[in-house]
This record gives C-alpha cells, structure tokens and sequence, in this order.
C-alpha cells in the first residue's frame, strides 16, 4: 500500500478547458502545471524501488475542499488519475475500486489518497 499527499486547491480538468476560436477545447498552461506539479509529489513521496503497478488497482481518495462552493467530487480527483498514469500505475483504466470521500479543510486544501495493488 502506498499513502500519497497532494497539498493545494484540487483542480477538476472539465472545469479548466478552454474554447478556441475554431471550436476546440484545450487545457491551460495552469491546469499542466498542476498535472506536473502532482507528478514531482508522486516522486518525492514514492517509496524506494517502487515501480508502476501492474495489475488491478484499490484507491481510497480523500478530496479536501476549503468551502462548500466547491468541484464536484466526481471530477475533483480526476486530475490526479490522469497525472499518475505511467507512475502510480501504467494507465488509470486499472482503477478497478474506488471510494471518494468529501472533506473540509479551510486552511490546508489538499488530495489525499492511499492506493494498493489488487
């Protein structure tokens, strides 16, 4: 099992896409920052030797908001899957278990998750 600390406002990718003048959506440079920022956590926090998992994977997910005006804690994590894959796991489609709980903390936003191969 690994525990995982994300510190900062969690940022949901479908609320972050941006319309161009043709029509098409794209991410902003912020939304990349984050996606790497969560990235070099993932690499500070990993233990030695750990490799991707391979297999089926179990995650706990706890989403700290600072208000009640906040994501959808649906879409709050994704974020984080996304940028994990090829770290955590080789691709977040091994998520095969999922339990997101909504929590507050006004003055530590956060993402907290504990992910375990199963």
């Amino acid at each position: 099992m690994i525990k995982l600390v994300f510190p900062g406002r969690p940022m949901s990718k479908d609320n972050c896409k941006i319309r161009n003048k043709q029509g098409y959506y794209y991410l902003p440079m912020e939304y990349k920052e984050y996606e790497k920022n969560i990235q070099l956590q993932f690499i500070k926090q990993r233990p030695m030797g750990f490799q991707a998992f391979q297999g089926a994977v179990s995650l706990r997910v706890w989403v700290y908001f600072q208000d009640n005006r906040c994501l959808d804690i649906s879409n709050a994590p994704k974020s984080v899957f996304d940028a994990l894959n090829r770290f955590l796991y080789k691709d977040d489609k091994q998520i095969s278990e999922l339990h997101i709980f909504k929590c507050f903390d006004k003055d530590n936003p956060r993402i907290e998750l504990t992910a375990e191969e199963i």
